[in-house]
């Protein structure tokens, strides 16, 4: 069975691609199910790590609840890369 995003996640995942590459918009919701090419795949991850270093760690350089709840979905979406 294939693990959906949280309500939460998809949200901030639509956010950051919206802003971040706004070409695949409309692969959201392949996300959500982890079904998108390898190359889709590559771009959001990059996109997510660009938002992880832009406002994902604080002054102080801890990690802070969005930079949490980015990682997750890095993690998420870069899962079947790394099998």
């Amino acid at each position: 069975m294939k693990q959906a995003l949280k309500p939460h996640q998809l949200q901030l995942l639509q956010e950051v691609v919206h802003n971040r590459c706004p070409d695949l918009l409309n692969h959201v919701e392949a996300t959500n199910v982890n079904e998108l090419s390898r190359e889709e795949r590559r771009i959001i991850v990059s996109a997510l790590g660009n938002e992880f270093a832009s406002s994902g760690v604080g002054e102080d350089s801890k990690i802070n609840q969005k930079g949490f709840q980015l990682e997750e979905l890095i993690d998420f979406i870069n899962r079947p890369n790394l099998m």
